[in-house]
């Protein structure tokens, strides 16, 4: 599948000339050619190797993945002997991380008694086109942008596409995660509520035998499902503004 996707690899993702015009440049008609501008994710650099600061706010209200200060996202840890819950809360906290100023967010896993088993932060920025990237994370695989060869990557784009892939992850100089757009209008079920016309985004490491996990977005909510085949996965139990 990861072949077949259009996996923005290159360090420069350029505009998809479209058959037609290609067609009509070989031909020769003439007359110039009707510009078109790039969509989606095609002007894009995932990786982004220098995020120029003034490009980015931690105001972060894109549709699908909207990271205002004070939500909590409670989940409900399925396949798992010891965890219970887990909790995401946009916090009022800001961290600099490669010149650009960032949001934020916590994750916590709970045990099936409260206690807390794990705790770690992500940290993100929006562009001035809506897309959300991320630029780190804390815990043993940890990374930030601008050291050891780690960059900002793509975490949402403002119009996610179906088949658009991208860089999920980028450390050590290298691409460690892979991510595809799987769908834009699925529908998910879970014990918060149900949920149409879903983003499906698939998610693979790239060293073999990695198995991917679906990530399921709606809009106006973020994450509402993790799906992990034979592993922990997430369902939405609550939202708190």
């Amino acid at each position: 599948m990861l072949c077949a996707m259009r996996l923005l690899v290159a360090r420069v993702v350029g505009p998809v000339v479209a058959p037609g015009l290609a067609l009509a440049l070989l031909c020769g008609c003439g007359s110039a050619p009707e510009r078109i501008d790039p969509t989606g994710i095609d002007s894009l650099t995932i990786p982004t190797p220098s995020p120029d600061p003034a490009d980015f706010t931690v105001r972060i209200d894109n549709r699908w993945l909207p990271l205002a200060p004070g939500t909590t996202w409670t989940y409900e840890v399925t396949g798992s002997a010891r965890a219970s819950t887990a909790t995401t809360t946009v916090t009022d906290q800001t961290s600099t991380i490669a010149g650009v100023r960032t949001v934020v967010v916590r994750h916590e896993t709970l045990g099936r008694r409260g206690r807390v088993l794990e705790t770690t932060d992500s940290y993100y920025a929006q562009d001035r086109d809506g897309n959300v990237w991320i630029f780190g994370t804390t815990g043993p695989d940890g990374w930030r942008a601008g050291e050891d060869g780690a960059e900002a990557t793509l975490a949402m784009a403002d119009g996610p596409r179906h088949g658009d892939g991208y860089a999920a992850e980028f450390v050590g100089g290298a691409i460690t995660r892979a991510a595809e757009v799987r769908a834009t209008n699925a529908t998910t079920f879970t014990p918060y509520g149900e949920f149409d016309d879903v983003v499906e985004v698939e998610e693979t490491g790239v060293e073999e035998g990695a198995e991917p996990y679906v990530s399921s977005y709606a809009e106006g909510v973020g994450l509402v499902e993790v799906d992990r085949a034979g592993a922990e996965g997430l369902e939405l139990v609550d939202v708190q503004r």
